[in-house]
């Protein structure tokens, strides 16, 4: 048996959003991950391991908690709700116009990505197509869709300082196989 380490996380989702209801769930049944949900960013980070926003475009500006947060260590997954708003600079990426509703097949872009041990290749979620530009080089594609012969980013990380960031635009939280890629980014 493994022995995780607990982590800590922030879950900063609105009152009103059920929808990352089913990954909460599976999240909070993981006995080594600690989650507090908020409604709003609260005061001290200095608790947490990582923070999740579920309306990441509202962090966009100039967030210095955040970005003090992710460059002394701490890690950010940014959810983008359905929105072509743009989201930090320390994602290394930006959302392009949301797309028609479909199933979209989802691969790794590296096949041996430690996130990828024990997963199909393929993945097939609900949603819409929402691609990522990738605006910095050392952004690293996780997950891409495949949509009209190309591969669309759909879930990027990077480096940022000594710690870590990652932005999905991918909505199938109530996925088995996606609640457990974001649980490993956690």
């Amino acid at each position: 048996m493994i022995i995780h380490p607990t982590t800590s996380v922030l879950f900063l989702v609105g009152e009103d959003d059920s929808s990352l209801r089913s990954l909460l769930s599976y999240l909070q049944n993981i006995d080594h991950l600690k989650l507090n949900i908020e409604p709003q960013m609260v005061k001290d980070l200095s608790p947490y391991d990582v923070v999740v926003t579920e309306n990441t475009a509202a962090f966009a500006g100039d967030n210095e908690q955040l970005t003090k947060f992710v460059h002394g260590g701490g890690g950010w997954l940014g959810l983008v709700k359905l929105s072509d708003e743009p989201l930090s600079q320390l994602f290394g990426a930006q959302p392009n116009p949301l797309g028609p509703e479909a199933e979209l097949r989802v691969l790794f872009k590296n096949r041996d990505h430690p996130l990828a041990t024990r997963l199909p290749e393929a993945i097939y979620l609900e949603g819409c197509h929402q691609p990522l530009d990738k605006t910095t080089e050392d952004t690293e594609t996780v997950l891409y869709a495949d949509w009209h012969y190309q591969h669309s980013p759909v879930l990027v990380r990077r480096t940022v300082g000594d710690g870590h960031v990652a932005c999905t635009t991918l909505q199938a939280y109530e996925n088995p196989a996606f609640q457990q890629i974001l649980y490993r980014l956690l």
